[in-house]
């Protein structure tokens, strides 16, 4: 096939290959300065042991840099060194050397050393973004002022705003498995996994940390307008600052600076939104920060820091749940244990579940959404676990990527297994900080993994997920599965319903629960007016729920034997109100059953005819291939409608075994 030219095309690969070989030189001489300045002439009096050094070029190294696929790349080049930590040939002014600290426990000693700092060679790029060019918490060094910052919105995430935080994030996260996947399930149709979650994040973050609605416009041009942002000062212009200068001969550049004007012009909205509150929630993040008199109630510095609390706010959960959802859908015994474990708890308890915080901890481990750009300036000189020297003012990135693979830690290490947390081992514990450690770590990762742990069971509970389309891993600010695509279908609740693992499952037992009978007419109303005394069922009715209340879930008749209902159902006023999504289950009564019989011959059962009322030619009758239990009805209330407020959703009824449901109120 013809090569053509493209006079514009050629035109910018020279500018960019100009502007990196210029910035190359350009660095590299200032570094020979400033090592000359700074060793004043003096001679070494002793030798100190150098780190093992990438054979990448000063160029190859900043066109790494400013790539989407650093952690990957830096992973292989520790495997290739054979070692976990490693420099870099990339001079950077202000910095003696620029290295990878990848072993676990150096990193661990540079992240809570005191003297330890952010470096404003990278995070300063952040205040690029700032209409005032001033930096926010984010990419402050400690000091007074960044202690005022922290401590002042500290009270946010508190237990009782994380509480309601998370409690909003489910309400979400509902919406959209109703709204938005049920139908892609009915339709066998796949889903942009982090594009989906993202949206839900964001919505509940907007709401409970900024009070603002924000609505699906904005919520499009924040997430595109981010990226672009992100891959510009984040990657490119961390790798070579020297773009700043250079943003009338580069077009992504001036791309980015109109980013950053559209992304601030809706946090001007989200402030003015919430001076207009008659009466704000206190305690949010806003309403810390808009009472800080740190801020000086300048409305730039403020839209600065909370345009970055946004992005922390939503990339880390919405992120971490994709990859966990791949994996899982890689992993489908992994995925079904986990749906085992939480079926056998309450939902309010799930967050409780040692597998799902395992399965949490392996999916953040094997991959970290903050991958790579972390990074930290040493304080003071250090020498290494295996005795390489760090010479203070040593500009160090910590990536979690390469940290958390190190197979001398972690077996099998870039393999999914769950399993592995059951019985960590000390260097594990020690080295897993995915959300860094030491004084600047991560304000909001108890909110991170409430909501990542409530999402991800609600998820996995009720559906099965499915890997369509991998897609591929890219990074700028965090690490992303960049077209995964996933299907879902309606996930088998229940086990082998006459197991006695399902009849022994302890939460029939449990007198907080409430179950339901899934019933079709008319046999559900014979019931309760007396006329059927013995429900006949092809499966035993669990011990426990001997006598207990059973309120009688109404369904319309359909097939012999064949539920009409999906295994989730909201439940709320009759088919005949005037609600605009009426359930599919009506509320109807409830009743007891004294006791569980089981037939064993055709005539004993067609004996009891009167009593159970079957068709013996129906799909209920008699059949020698499968066994008939008789329950026995107690005692039984007729009621016409629940009494709950016109058209409200009074609870949400979950198939448990076969058509017993258990009902938890929302």
């Amino acid at each position: 096939m013809a090569t053509f030219y493209n006079p514009t095309q050629w035109h910018y690969q020279e500018v960019t290959l100009a502007v990196g070989t210029v910035t190359a030189a350009l660095l590299f001489l200032l570094y020979k300065v400033y090592v000359t300045v700074s060793t004043n002439g003096k001679e070494k009096k002793f030798t100190k042991k150098s780190l093992p050094k990438s054979s990448m070029s000063i160029l190859e190294t900043i066109q790494m840099m400013a790539g989407r696929k650093v952690p990957i790349q830096l992973f292989d080049m520790a495997k290739d060194l054979g070692s976990w930590n490693f420099e870099l040939n990339l001079p950077v002014p202000g910095h003696p050397k620029v290295v990878v600290v990848a072993e676990a426990e150096d990193a661990r000693s540079i992240f809570r050393d005191s003297l330890t700092e952010k470096p404003k060679s990278i995070y300063g790029q952040l205040m690029e973004m700032s209409p005032t060019k001033s930096p926010s918490m984010f990419a402050m060094q400690t000091g007074a002022e960044w202690h005022r910052r922290r401590k002042g919105t500290a009270p946010a995430f508190s237990q009782t705003h994380i509480r309601r935080m998370n409690q909003v994030a489910v309400k979400h996260t509902e919406k959209w498995l109703k709204e938005i996947l049920t139908p892609m399930v009915q339709n066998n149709e796949s889903f942009d996994v982090v594009k989906e979650l993202l949206k839900v994040v964001l919505r509940a973050f907007s709401e409970t940390a900024l009070q603002y609605d924000i609505s699906d416009e904005e919520i499009y041009m924040f997430i595109t307008e981010w990226d672009l942002i992100a891959k510009e000062y984040v990657l490119k212009s961390a790798a070579n600052p020297f773009r700043k200068y250079l943003t009338a001969i580069l077009p992504e550049r001036r791309r980015a600076v109109q980013a950053c004007d559209s992304v601030y012009k809706l946090f001007h909205r989200i402030i003015n939104n919430y001076r207009n509150l008659d009466s704000p929630m206190e305690g949010t993040v806003i309403d810390l920060i808009m009472k800080n008199p740190t801020f000086k109630n300048d409305e730039n510095i403020i839209a600065s820091e909370l345009f970055l609390y946004m992005v922390a706010g939503h990339d880390t959960t919405a992120i971490s749940v994709s990859w966990i959802l791949m994996e899982l859908g890689k992993n489908p015994q992994e995925q079904r244990s986990l749906r085992k474990a939480l079926s056998n708890m309450k939902p309010e308890e799930w967050s409780k579940s040692e597998l799902l915080r395992n399965v949490a901890r392996e999916g953040m481990r094997l991959h970290p959404v903050s991958s790579h750009t972390v990074a930290r300036e040493l304080g003071r000189d250090m020498i290494t676990k295996k005795g390489y020297f760090l010479q203070k003012g040593t500009l160090a990135f910590l990536p979690f990527y390469v940290i958390f693979r190190n197979n001398e830690i972690f077996e099998d290490a870039e393999a999914f297994l769950p399993s592995r947390w059951e019985n960590p081992t000390e260097s594990m514990k020690r080295a897993f900080i995915p959300f860094a450690t030491g004084v600047q770590n991560c304000v909001g990762q108890a909110l991170a993994n409430a909501e990542l742990h409530s999402i991800l069971a609600r998820m996995i509970y009720e559906f099965d997920f499915s890997v369509e389309d991998e897609g591929y891993p890219e990074g700028s600010l965090v690490f992303t599965p960049v077209g995964l695509r996933m299907k879902a279908t309606r996930a088998k609740l229940t086990m082998d319903d006459n197991s006695s693992i399902t009849q022994c499952w302890q939460g029939w037992a449990d007198e907080e629960r409430k179950f339901g009978l899934e019933m079709q007419q008319p046999y559900s109303k014979f019931v309760l007016n007396g006329q059927k005394s013995i429900e006949s069922r092809a499966y035993p009715l669990p011990e426990a729920l001997i006598d207990a209340k059973i309120e009688i879930l109404q369904s319309e008749k359909g097939l012999d034997g064949v539920s009409s209902v999906p295994d989730r159902v909201t439940l709320n006023k009759s088919r005949d109100d005037n609600s605009s999504t009426p359930s599919p289950l009506k509320r109807i009564g409830w009743v007891t059953f004294a006791k569980c019989i089981q037939y064993t011959t055709r005539e004993e059962f067609e004996a009891d005819r009167e009593k159970h009322l079957v068709d013996p030619n129906s799909g209920y009758g008699w059949n020698d291939e499968r066994p008939i239990y008789g329950w026995v009805v107690g005692s039984y209330h007729k009621q016409d409608v629940v009494d709950v407020d016109k058209g409200s959703v009074d609870a949400v009824a979950v198939r448990r075994m076969r058509s017993l449901f258990d009902i938890i109120t929302t």
